[in-house]
């Protein structure tokens, strides 16, 4: 695996607590402003005109937004662990399987964790907690003996009542401070991505993805 990227913003962050003296703790915020100045080629980086600007930011940039989007996911499960925490449901990812089935969707287990986003693995364990807690209940299907149908029992769709409005109240806490022309710029770029990463997700092909990962020799 190449580690050119990280190992530059590793030095970047170095290099911003030597320009700025940050020697009472690493500053996130003015560490941004910082690096996206670095990133786009203004300030002490390359000057615009530059040919070589755009090539040698991009895997910053590619880097660096990678790494927020994880700081997001971790934002939204850190609140998420105080909506459920006087709740059955124990998790985003449950919570995630319960809103796609209601209010009286019947969907068979493969295409709960496809619209789920979860992986095989992970997202059985996820069904069997939600099946042992009586939220779901899992039938046969009316056409194919081999699959089951999963549905919310009352006690899940009661259970998805109790947190409804506090997931709503989290969701607006995870937007933050963004406008609404804000919001409707970054749902327009976050849907492009997941039009993007959905077929490879879905289609799960070890050798396409350890390409694109430059894991493959």
């Amino acid at each position: 695996m190449d580690y050119a990227g990280l190992r530059q913003l590793l030095c970047l962050a170095e290099d911003f607590e030597r320009e700025n003296g940050e020697e009472k703790g690493f500053d996130q915020q003015k560490f941004t402003t910082w690096l996206v100045s670095k990133a786009f080629g203004r300030g002490d980086g390359p000057q615009q005109g530059d040919d070589h600007s755009g090539q040698a930011g991009e895997p910053l940039r590619a880097g660096y937004i990678a790494m927020l989007l994880g700081f997001m996911g971790h934002y939204a499960s850190f609140y998420a662990r105080r909506v459920f925490r006087h709740s059955v449901i124990y998790s985003l990812d449950d919570f995630g399987v319960l809103i796609s089935l209601h209010p009286n969707g019947r969907l068979t287990k493969t295409e709960t964790l496809k619209r789920c986003r979860l992986e095989k693995s992970s997202g059985n364990e996820v069904l069997k907690r939600l099946l042992r807690q009586q939220l779901i209940q899992e039938t046969a299907h009316p056409a194919d003996r081999r699959s089951k149908v999963i549905e919310l029992t009352a006690k899940g769709s009661e259970a998805f009542g109790q947190v409804w409005d506090s997931i709503l109240n989290m969701s607006k806490l995870v937007t933050g401070d963004l406008s609404g022309e804000e919001q409707l710029l970054l749902l327009q770029l976050l849907s492009k991505l997941n039009r993007f990463h959905q077929p490879i997700f879905e289609q799960g092909k070890e050798e396409e993805i350890g390409k694109l990962l430059g894991l493959n020799p």
